[in-house]
């Protein structure tokens, strides 16, 4: 219910063809007339940023930037306020295509798969997005909720949502209203809100 792509576009029936690519949720194989083969076969996918340029009139907010990350790996970049991280954030993950430059998983164009690989990319905002009245582990199910296909029954949302809890360490607030948690297990429970749909990229602003 979340989408079946066939070489990035979403259908509902269609006769595959030697090479197609078929993407369902965050497993992408390609068709070789026989079987199905996963295109994922290193543990992720390369991501690469290749001279991304964003402006507005003309001011210029990046300037050719290009850069790489490896699979199953971690990046991080720091700047001071007004670098243009999150505008860099932004067009790398198609919320803001850029005026020039292209961003490739997988030696995929993110630009032109973008209803694709949304469904694959977890974003965690500068701002939390859960709401704070709510009990930490009751925000996750109303998350899963929204996130999990339909035909997701609720046992397995809970247990998912168990996995996150302990994965970052927050099974004991699990109880705890949101705005009652310290800044760092609230950004966590965004982060928890994230990983539940078990996303190939993550990024934190």
């Amino acid at each position: 219910s979340n989408g079946t792509f066939l070489n990035g576009t979403r259908i509902k029936r269609k006769t595959l063809s030697h090479g197609d690519l078929i993407s369902i949720g965050s497993l992408t194989a390609k068709y070789v007339g026989t079987a199905l083969e996963p295109l994922d076969t290193k543990g992720g996918f390369s991501f690469a940023a290749n001279s991304i340029n964003v402006s507005i009139n003309e001011k210029v907010l990046l300037d050719d930037v290009s850069f790489a990350v490896n699979p199953r790996s971690l990046t991080a970049i720091i700047g001071p306020s007004g670098a243009g991280k999150s505008t860099l954030l932004n067009a790398i993950t198609g919320r803001r295509i850029p005026n020039t430059g292209e961003v490739m998983i997988g030696e995929r164009s993110l630009y032109e798969n973008l209803s694709e690989f949304s469904t694959q990319i977890g974003l965690v905002p500068q701002s939390d997005l859960l709401h704070s009245g709510l009990r930490t582990k009751r925000a996750l199910e109303y998350g899963a909720s929204l996130r999990f296909p339909k035909d997701t029954n609720k046992d397995e949302r809970a247990e998912r949502v168990d996995e996150v809890l302990s994965e970052l360490a927050l099974s004991e607030r699990a109880d705890l209203r949101i705005d009652k948690l310290s800044g760092g297990q609230r950004k966590r429970t965004s982060v928890a809100l994230e990983l539940l749909t078990q996303p190939s990229l993550l990024f934190l602003d």
